[in-house]
């Protein structure tokens, strides 16, 4: 407990044992004269103002098995973005369509999170444990989602348990020193739900390693780490048309961080994040009215230095079918946001950002779907610019075994300087624009059910990036600056297959993302990265997976391409390409109310030695083993 002193967790505990209770009253101590229908709320605004934007959904059942992983390594093995990684639990952050780290948006509840101070998220640093629903919406969703959202977002979402009591218990132990383990508890009746849960993940990290060119270098050293969290949901339904959520969950790691092949350095980090919700909805006939409170607390200790965040996040929302082909949303949010660090002036950092949106959701014939989104940022000591978004998908074909959607999207984006990039001292510049963005692409979704169901996807989009930030030496001082203009192009692929044969199933499906994301100016005379691929860019990019059902069994593999990067803006270095191959194994127990599966995971099966990072050494085979045990009541 002395852990928790002098941070935001302290109530949390308390909090967590007390929701509990009160959810175990939920759904015994029920009124006896009042009978309620179930009322259950998903984030479908994803989809119903995203028309024409490429969207990626988690199959559940793979985030159900990959629950004692990172959101970084089911994305690197699930979808077609890149994940670039500085060691196994290391840093990780996301290109998306090309662009930085910075320009995508993590979503949790729907809110933005991560460190303001950076622009980003560690992706490395989000559990699955938590995790139910994970959505990629490709391409600039700023009209939508606000600043940063230039490459995409993902969106994270809970769910409401099943009813009554529920238990889960996930422990694994792996090669390397690897340790995870997991419990959830719930509670789920007519008036409402409670879930907590919390989580511990060790490991040595003590994998042997090469060289590039393949000479055993002994054992990586000094790259242990420890993570642990605690998270608690839980909704109460007052009546059939008022509900009260509430979120929260915090997460705590403790690492070496892993140096460069050839060095002994050893630095430590530990970093810290509090992220809480509560969200009032009211239902109405054809639509709902939410308000949503937010207070996010990060903090980084690098070495001692220590920089943290605090975010108080307040939006009101009010979406309304005012027709069967015409529905609106119109909204408002605002953000404050307080940084504390020893490398600002008198040690701290401010900054304020609201919101007015709207969009609209037009069906003007049977097959036609048109959405409008509209934003306007205001953002201390900035002038944003009008945010609009337009997308329409066009039903070629729709019937009871086929259908064919041509969908398409022009949208503009932008991205707000971090607070580091404004404050830092020395280097800060407060005289920095904001990133601006345009994407435009064109698309189809191919779907077929029938007793061999399949689905095709392909898209195909230009964006345009201007005033990208740089660090760049100014003298002894480095110095952002808005010196970059990016053209990207790219094709994003997407297949997937099914058969049902007696007992067996078999499935595949495949992933592929082609990307070409080039520097269109020089920088000076003696600049030679106009017209090259940005750095740690791949060109190729993709996975695929086969599995195979037979009773309780389950087999699945898994492939992982990622093309040769550039590690220079002048492409003249180069880190190799890799390709991976993983394989699970898994048996289901099935008993009255409970049941249990084990599994045995083999990743990098042919040993491949590569890099994400040059001179980042990475894994080879490795080993998991688990039992996961599920009991509802």
């Amino acid at each position: 407990m002395d852990r928790l002193k002098n941070t935001p967790y302290r109530p949390l505990l308390l909090t967590l044992a007390v929701c509990f209770v009160l959810g175990i009253n939920m759904s015994i101590a029920q009124h006896p004269l009042t009978e309620l229908e179930e009322v259950e709320i998903t984030a479908t605004s994803l989809e119903k103002f995203g028309v024409g934007a490429t969207t990626t959904k988690i199959d559940s059942t793979l985030i159900q098995n990959s629950n004692q992983a990172s959101l970084a390594q089911l994305l690197s093995l699930q979808s077609p973005v890149y994940i670039k990684q500085y060691g196994a639990g290391m840093l990780s952050t996301i290109s998306f369509r090309g662009t930085g780290a910075s320009h995508t948006s993590v979503l949790w509840n729907g809110m933005q999170v991560g460190y303001p101070f950076l622009g980003q998220a560690d992706l490395s640093l989000v559990p699955l444990d938590f995790v139910d629903e994970i959505t990629l919406v490709h391409g600039s969703s700023s009209a939508r989602f606000g600043t940063g959202a230039i490459g995409g977002i993902i969106d994270l979402q809970s769910h409401k348990p099943l009813n009554g009591i529920g238990v889960a218990i996930n422990q694994s132990i792996g090669s390397f020193g690897i340790t995870n383990s997991s419990i959830q508890l719930s509670q789920s009746g007519e008036k409402g739900y409670v879930k907590i849960g919390g989580y511990y993940k060790q490991s040595k990290n003590n994998f042997p390693y090469k060289s590039s060119s393949g000479k055993p270098l002994g054992n990586q050293e000094n790259a242990n780490f420890s993570l642990w969290g605690v998270q608690l949901a839980s909704q109460y339904q007052f009546n059939q048309s008022n509900l009260l959520t509430l979120e929260a969950q915090v997460a705590n790691a403790d690492r070496n961080l892993q140096s460069s092949i050839g060095s002994s350095a050893s630095n430590n980090q530990k970093d810290k994040s509090l992220w809480s919700s509560l969200e009032y909805q009211h239902l109405l006939r054809r639509g709902v009215i939410s308000v949503q409170y937010g207070f996010l607390f990060d903090e980084i200790n690098y070495e001692g230095s220590i920089t943290s965040s605090n975010q108080h996040k307040a939006s009101a929302l009010f979406d309304y079918d005012l027709s069967a082909s015409f529905s609106i949303e119109v909204g408002a949010n605002t953000t404050y946001i307080e940084v504390n660090t020893p490398f600002y002036d008198n040690g701290v950092g401010q900054e304020n950002r609201t919101n007015l949106f709207g969009s609209i959701l037009w069906l003007p014939v049977n097959k036609l779907n048109i959405s409008l989104n509209l934003r306007q940022a205001f953002v201390t000591g900035y002038a944003i610019p009008f945010t609009p978004s337009l997308g329409i998908d066009f039903k070629v074909v729709k019937s009871p075994s086929w259908q064919l959607d041509l969908k398409g999207q022009l949208a503009k984006g932008y991205k707000v300087p971090t607070l580091n990039d404004r404050f830092w001292v020395p280097g800060g510049n407060l005289n920095l624009l904001p990133e601006e963005s345009v994407n435009a692409e064109i698309g189809f979704d191919l779907k077929n059910i029938s007793n061999t169901p399949f689905w095709v996807s392909g898209t195909v989009y230009q964006l345009w990036v201007d005033n990208w930030i740089l660090w760049l030496p100014n003298g002894a001082v480095w110095s952002p600056e808005n010196k970059r203009k990016v053209k990207g192009f790219g094709l994003e692929f997407e297949t997937g297959v099914e058969k049902q044969l007696g007992n067996i199933q078999l499935k595949g499906w495949l992933n592929y993302a082609y990307t070409k994301s080039t520097n269109q100016e020089a920088l000076d005379e003696y600049d030679r990265s106009a017209g090259k691929q940005l750095p740690y860019m791949p060109f190729h990019n993709g996975n695929i997976t086969g599995q195979l059902n037979v009773g309780k069994w389950q087999f699945q593999a898994n492939a992982v391409v990622t093309g040769k990067r550039f590690i220079t803006a002048d492409n003249e270095t180069e880190v190799p390409g890799f390709a991976l191959l993983n394989a699970r194994t898994s048996y289901r127990f099935n008993m009255t109310n409970w049941s249990a599966l084990l599994y045995l995971d083999a990743n990098n099966v042919t040993n491949t030695n590569y890099q994400s990072i040059i001179n980042r050494a990475m894994p080879g085979i490795n080993f998991l083993a688990g039992v996961k045990i599920n009991f509802n009541k």
